[in-house]
């Protein structure tokens, strides 16, 4: 029988790291940590030489944890989306998703002149956006949104710099469905949102995967798996801050 490849479980008990003091090496949340270790989330890029550096092993030790802590969170991951799916609803809102996202934006359900505005704040080693509750502002609605149950969010961080600078405004359309090379705001289950371009759809792993754009610091593609996400608005239009 051939070995069982370790999870990052494995690789971390092996050594004198509890979950907090990898958090911290990390720059993240303990809980944030616990979900990736439990194969609930995956992890970023840019944990993989630290862990290497951390634990003494190879990157390519904790890139193959990485894969099998994943596969076996499968299950987990499916429980976890059951139980969102099984999420008592509002009444007032049952069966009516256009409702849902005005209650979400705090706007009355005929479009008003104006749209609501959300912000975006940044935090952690891999500088994760995540969007606030409710409007922090609201701007008048362009023409071209005229009708549309629309938002703004502020942009935040280099990532898609010269498409979309920091501090600049973007117009959201959260009905259209996305296609390639539009630029969109990913939601995910954890409230993290990522401003990046739409390259389509795919597998990793026999999981589907969302495939996504950024500019900097180098461009690059990469797959966020669809488990992860809960929303993918395109982004059509911007204004300058």
């Amino acid at each position: 029988m051939p070995p069982k490849t370790p999870t990052l479980a494995d690789i971390r008990r092996t050594t004198d790291f509890r979950q907090q003091d990898v958090a911290e090496e990390l720059r993240t949340s303990q809980p944030h940590y616990a979900m990736v270790e439990r194969g609930l989330r995956s992890a970023p890029e840019d944990w993989t030489p630290i862990l290497a550096k951390m634990w003494d092993v190879t990157e390519d030790e904790i890139e193959l944890a990485l894969i099998e802590t994943y596969r076996q969170g499968a299950p987990r991951r499916k429980e976890e989306t059951a139980k969102r799916r099984d999420r008592p609803v509002d009444p007032a809102i049952a069966g009516n998703p256009l409702q849902f996202i005005h209650k979400l934006m705090h706007q009355p359900t005929t479009p008003s002149p104006q749209i609501p505005i959300r912000a975006v704040g940044r935090a952690g080693p891999a500088q994760e956006a995540f969007i606030g509750d409710g409007p922090v502002d609201w701007t008048e609605r362009p023409a071209f949104l005229r009708g549309v149950d629309a938002y703004g969010v502020y942009v935040a961080g280099t990532s898609m710099v010269p498409r979309y600078r920091p501090g600049q405004l973007v117009f959201v359309d959260p009905h259209r469905p996305p296609v390639n090379g539009q630029g969109v705001v990913v939601v995910r289950y954890d409230n993290a949102v990522l401003i990046k371009e739409f390259v389509g759809y795919g597998l990793d792993h026999d999981e589907d995967v969302v495939i996504l754009r950024e500019y900097a610091p180098v461009d690059r593609e990469f797959a966020v798996f669809g488990s992860e996400i809960t929303a993918i608005h395109v982004i059509v239009g911007t204004k300058d801050a």
